[in-house]
């Protein structure tokens, strides 16, 4: 089946990082979804008359955030990101499709759960909407978030996520984890990868050890691929893993 696409007009623009813009989109369809954090939407690019076809995960929550929203990494110099970075501009109509996607999470206001997100670099982007959704819908869950990136600069959403932090203290924590740090750094340094977990995973089960804990996975295909397997040999039921890869 063909997808359709419609007009989503841009409405608004941030530059989250020196690599990462952040869309803010109005839909032209009067009857658009409501959708789930985690989904992802296609959108087509026309760029000098050629189409480009990119799928991006939500990174707006439908619970506090009154537009979807879209990030991009401009991951390489080609015509489609330069099309992007230099030419996107808050007016501009782009083609979309409806929401969809499986890497999502039925929000219950009755909810007493911890979920554990590990994410790198962009995969933080269906993360950033599960975890908005959860702290403001289910006032007994916690959510602790273990990001890796390169440096402090190129944390996507940083200011978001300690603005969070703060209104959700009792609820929320954030660990920064970076591979090439700079000098004033005083946080975590490395990677998330298996020598990362095993050194926490068990202070991170005994947290609340009587509420239901689920694992968010989303990053490069190989390192949800090893979290994945580390997890499931640390005794975490497969049922309580959830993966995004890209």
């Amino acid at each position: 089946m063909s997808q359709q696409f419609f007009p989503a007009k841009i409405i608004h623009r941030i530059q989250e990082t020196e690599d990462a813009i952040t869309f803010y989109l109005q839909p032209s369809k009067e009857d658009f979804p409501q959708y789930k954090s985690g989904q992802y939407i296609a959108v087509r690019f026309d760029v000098h008359g050629e189409k480009h076809t990119r799928y991006y995960s939500l990174s707006s929550s439908p619970y506090s955030d009154q537009n979807i929203s879209i990030t991009i990494k401009i991951k390489d110099q080609n015509a489609l990101f330069d099309f992007i970075k230099n030419n996107l501009t808050i007016g501009q109509q782009l083609e979309t499709t409806f929401p969809s996607g499986s890497f999502t999470i039925d929000i219950n206001k009755n909810n007493n759960h911890h979920y554990v997100l590990l994410s790198a670099g962009s995969g933080i982007t269906p993360l950033f909407s599960v975890l908005k959704s959860v702290l403001h819908q289910e006032q007994q869950s916690k959510v602790t978030l273990y990001y890796g990136n390169r440096n402090e600069e190129s944390i996507i959403f940083k200011k978001q996520l300690d603005e969070l932090k703060q209104q959700f203290k009792d609820r929320f924590w954030v660990h920064y984890i970076l591979s090439q740090p700079n000098k004033t750094w005083n946080g975590l340094t490395g990677r998330i990868n298996n020598d990362f977990v095993t050194k926490w995973i068990h202070d991170i089960q005994n947290v609340s050890p009587d509420i239901l804990k689920s694992y968010w996975l989303s990053g490069p295909k190989d390192m949800v691929d090893n979290l994945e397997k580390l997890l499931l040999d640390f005794q975490i039921e497969k049922h309580n893993i959830r993966r995004e890869q890209y």
